[in-house]
């Protein structure tokens, strides 16, 4: 005997807790009406997956159930939507976070995300560190034993970064509604990250020393705003170069500072207030996501970087545009950096990385043409004129 079969479960829509059945019938494609529907993430154009880790907690916290042809989902508190429902996606895209609508036929080109295993290390190592780090908050552990130097963590996957051309970012900034421009400025200009630049104090500004304090960002855990660290738990000290001081001038005098009050660390955590430079016309601090959704992608759309919405589609439903999120422009102000001829070791310690091989391992490629500097010195030394054009920008420069 191989073994015995205790329990028979049906999970009706991909990565959503299932239902358990007592028969089935068993075809060529596996388990009737299992895995009948899906949740297309229009943020990427894949099939969402708990494989995501951005996904991951929140799919995961929803049941589906068959009910007759249709599906009945289930969230947390008991509440309950049904596939045949007009505004079921409405529902299921604000509790996610991003617009996941419930289809029964993906588009024939839809990829799901497959989890490389050091990444799925990585993240099940992550959350398990969350939560040990939210019991030393509350005294239960001295420290985080996941920061331990006999816990080897997996080496994250580094993908080649890509950059727009300037000009599209100028484009951008400038079809951005007025009061949203200074985040463009922010993170064109001085490369943060986008939870810094909702976190940005007035304070955390020096004119006199052109810089500024990186201290803090907005973060949110199931919809619910709080203040951190920056990533990585490190402040830091940004160059500010002057025509964004002056940006961040004319803001604040259009749209003055609003102070904030948020938890600090986890959305639980005891409250803080900051003046904050950007907040919702409301004067609340700035959820990404709907941020993501109702500021962001309507710019793309202005500036001709995706699409225009389809006619008679929801708000929320915008073409997907993974490598146009707004971490772009960090790409690009490190691309200007980088072929503008400034240290590595600089860069990297703006952008807030813990090491100068991190960003030689995302923007090595940016950097000038590698070799044509030795070759020129060694042509001298050898008698021979050098290449005048030894410093010229990399082949795979978007700026060059």
């Amino acid at each position: 005997m191989i073994g015995t079969l205790d329990r028979l479960y049906c999970y009706p829509v991909k990565s959503l807790l299932g239902e358990p059945v007592t028969a089935t019938e068993v075809t060529a494609q596996g388990l009737v009406h299992d895995r009948r529907f899906a949740l297309l993430d229009t943020e990427t154009g894949k099939v969402a997956s708990a494989k995501h880790p951005r996904l991951r907690r929140r799919l995961l916290l929803l049941t589906a159930e068959l009910s007759d042809a249709a599906v009945q989902i289930t969230a947390p508190d008991g509440t309950t939507w049904h596939s045949t429902d007009s505004d079921t996606d409405d529902h299921l895209s604000r509790f996610i976070g991003r617009g996941v609508p419930l289809t029964d036929t993906p588009p024939a080109d839809a990829t799901v995300d497959r989890a490389r295993p050091d990444d799925l290390l990585r993240g099940i190592l992550s959350e398990l560190s969350s939560i040990l780090e939210a019991a030393v908050d509350d005294k239960r552990l001295a420290s985080n034993p996941m920061h331990a130097k006999s816990v080897r963590w997996p080496k994250a996957t580094q993908e080649r970064r890509e950059a727009w051309l300037l000009g599209t970012a100028l484009r951008v900034r400038d079809v951005i509604s007025p009061r949203n421009r200074i985040t463009v400025v922010l993170g064109l200009g001085c490369g943060l990250r986008q939870g810094e630049v909702f976190g940005l104090s007035p304070d955390d500004i020096d004119y006199a020393r052109g810089v500024l304090h990186v201290r803090r960002q907005v973060q949110a855990i199931k919809g619910r705003l709080y203040f951190a660290l920056p990533k990585g738990k490190k402040t830091r000290v940004v160059d500010m170069p002057p025509s964004v001081a002056e940006e961040i001038k004319r803001h604040v005098g259009v749209f003055p500072p609003v102070e904030v009050e948020l938890p600090w660390g986890r959305p639980e955590g005891q409250r803080r207030k900051f003046s904050l430079l950007l907040t919702t016309r409301f004067g609340n601090a700035i959820a990404v996501n709907t941020w993501n959704t109702y500021t962001w992608k309507p710019a793309l759309a202005k500036a001709g970087i995706i699409p225009p919405r389809a006619k008679g589609a929801k708000k929320w439903q915008w073409e997907a545009a993974p490598k146009d999120g707004f971490h772009v422009l960090r790409h690009t102000y490190a691309s200007i950096m980088l072929e503008a001829g400034e240290s590595v070791v600089t860069v990297a310690r703006w952008l807030g990385h813990s090491s100068p091989a991190i960003t030689l391992g995302y923007y090595a490629h940016f950097m000038p043409e590698t070799g044509s500097k030795g070759r020129t010195a060694l042509d001298g030394l050898l008698g021979r004129q050098g290449d005048l054009h030894g410093s010229r920008n990399s082949p795979d420069s978007p700026q060059g």
